[in-house]
Order: structure tokens, then sequence, then C-alpha cells
């Protein structure tokens, strides 16, 4: 889904949390009120300090800015004759990386499962 820039302001710009995988699109954060929290899910083996937001900057516009590393895999084999890098690989989502993010949004563990 492509939205629209005003859309995407529109929508940055009204959130409390933001979470995501590591990329462009957080770029967006320079629209969050300064008391908001973003968190970006890294390939395992990344630091915090390798993500783009970290590097330019765009981080310090919200209140808290966290890395949190996930495992990746291939969607299907032929998938890296397509791709140029191992960062293009998938995110897999555990309950364990679920609780993370949990974690870090400081919402209870009990509470969280029971969204799982």
């Amino acid at each position: 889904m492509v939205l629209a820039l005003p859309e995407q302001v529109r929508l940055f710009a009204g959130a409390h949390t933001v979470v995501g995988p590591v990329g462009s699109g957080f770029t967006n954060l320079i629209f969050m009120q300064p008391t908001a929290v973003a968190i970006e899910i890294l390939q395992a083996g990344q630091v915090g300090s390798s993500s783009w937001q970290f590097q330019y900057g765009t981080c310090q516009a919200v209140a808290a800015h966290w890395t949190i590393a996930a495992d990746t895999m291939r969607a299907w084999e032929g998938a890296k004759s397509i791709r140029s890098h191992s960062a293009d690989d998938d995110i897999v989502v555990t309950e364990e990386l679920a609780l993370k993010i949990c974690d870090k949004m400081r919402v209870s563990p009990c509470m969280c499962q029971q969204r799982l």
C-alpha cells in the first residue's frame, strides 16, 4: 500500500508508538510528537548504531528510540537471486520478539500474551 505524503504525515503525527522493520519508512519519525516512541526491528547480528535513523539523527525527533534484534529467513529458496543483500530477508515474528516489543512499550507480559 502506498500512502501520499500528507497521509503519512497525518499518521505519524498522531502515533504514540511506531514499531517496524528498519528502513527508510522510519524517516517519517520527523513528523512524530516529541513524546512519541519508535521501536525498530533489526536483523539479528546488526547493532542499533547501524540503523539509518540513528546514523542520520531522525530518531532524535522522538522521546525514545529503541532497536530490537530479530531472526530472519528467506521467503523462498530463489529469493537470493532477486534480493540485493541479506537485509532484505523477512523478519520472523516469534512470541519472544513480541514480548520484547511489549517490554519496550511497557505493556505487561500478561496483557501481551492475551493479544498474541
